[in-house]
């Protein structure tokens, strides 16, 4: 069982244990920090010139970060980083999208209200066609079992299926809109179900300069676009050995 700092909901444990050993692949990979840079660098700048005066809004932020994530992925299709990782770049009816042996890992900001530390249970809706055809093809191949908040089963639940088939996943993503735009990152497998994610495992949480916090050491991290705040990464190992064991 993994369950997040400041969640309330109980993963599955076959799909949590699928999606962490998918982020582990991409972190060995070296796709972690490019993915982390990427959402970085993009949140930096969009946040350093978010006028509040002008009529900019949480939301017409998010979409715009959405919409040059997209773009930014596109264009780096042939980059080194990405080639050498093993990762293919699509885009398929104006989506983008990113191939990683048999898994398909699309791109997802959560709501600006989750902040660093989603409820996977209510912050997240798979509204678009995308994704919830993505969510419906995991249910297809593996369906795991329902479980309330509060009653949870005393033994781990497995769900029915291989959960080695679950081969959709959304890098699901989040920034602050604060003078120290930190953000965060999950790999989450998607679900029509009404908990809507099975599993979410984290990939990386910023901590403000001045925390003592050290980036995990064998994952290079480059510097971020432009003028940027220092900041202190934490990666997933980090943030699991963090929570204690929950």
């Amino acid at each position: 069982m993994i369950l997040l700092e400041g969640e309330t909901m109980t993963f599955d444990t076959e799909a949590a244990t699928r999606a962490a050993a998918v982020a582990e692949r991409l972190q060995q990979a070296g796709a972690l920090a490019f993915f982390h840079d990427l959402v970085a660098s993009m949140w930096t700048t969009n946040v350093a010139r978010y006028d509040d005066a002008l009529g900019d809004t949480a939301r017409s932020l998010g979409m715009q970060c959405s919409e040059n994530l997209g773009k930014r992925l596109y264009r780096s299709r042939r980059d080194d980083v990405l080639l050498d990782a093993g990762l293919t770049v699509g885009r398929r009816s104006g989506v983008v999208f990113c191939s990683f042996g048999e898994v398909t890992i699309r791109l997802v900001k959560a709501p600006s209200t989750s902040g660093l530390h989603p409820d996977w249970s209510t912050d997240l809706e798979w509204e678009s066609n995308v994704r919830r055809e993505s969510a419906s093809r995991n249910d297809n191949v593996y369906r795991a079992p329902h479980q309330e908040h509060g009653h949870e089963a005393l033994f781990p639940a497995s769900g029915l299926g291989a959960s080695g088939s679950l081969n959709e996943f959304f890098l699901v993503w989040n920034g602050l809109l604060s003078e120290t735009p930190l953000t965060a990152g999950w790999l989450a497998i998607p679900t029509l179900r009404s908990d809507h994610v099975a599993a979410a495992e984290p990939l990386w949480r910023d901590e403000a300069a001045g925390d003592s916090v050290d980036a995990r050491p064998d994952v290079p991290l480059g510097p971020n676009v432009g003028e940027e705040p220092k900041l202190h990464i934490r990666l997933k190992k980090n943030i699991r050995e963090g929570n204690n064991g929950r």
